[in-house]
């Protein structure tokens, strides 16, 4: 299985496109990004509720499973045995990593991952 970094995801949908191209992927999520939804995200991160989203707090918790669920909702695949979540324990603190995957269609042996970096303001 190959894992591209996602410097090279970034560079391929940011790529420029020929003008007579069909509207791309990235395009369409382009149209759907709209301030009020970013709002709506940073709102959620911000909350004092979340503690900072330190690691091994309860806020921090809260912050993961944010993000499980939403990568949930745009139908990303769980690549740690149906589980976004993985688990580590770091200086003795019990943190946890999420992460998603989608499957390559035309090279079903690649793959892309999505890592959140979500801890602590």
């Amino acid at each position: 299985m190959k894992i591209f970094p996602i410097c090279t995801v970034l560079a391929i949908i940011f790529s420029p496109i020929p003008i007579n191209a069909q509207p791309s992927i990235s395009d369409e999520y382009a149209l759907e990004i709209r301030a009020d939804g970013l709002y709506e995200y940073v709102d959620a991160f911000t909350s004092p509720r979340l503690e900072g989203r330190r690691s091994g707090t309860k806020g921090g918790l809260l912050a993961a499973e944010y993000i499980e669920n939403e990568l949930h909702l745009i139908g990303l695949k769980q690549p740690f045995n149906n589980s976004y979540l993985q688990p580590f324990v770091e200086n003795g603190v019990k943190g946890v990593n999420v992460l998603g995957m989608i499957e390559g269609t035309a090279l079903n042996d690649e793959v892309v991952v999505l890592m959140a970096h979500y801890d602590y303001v």
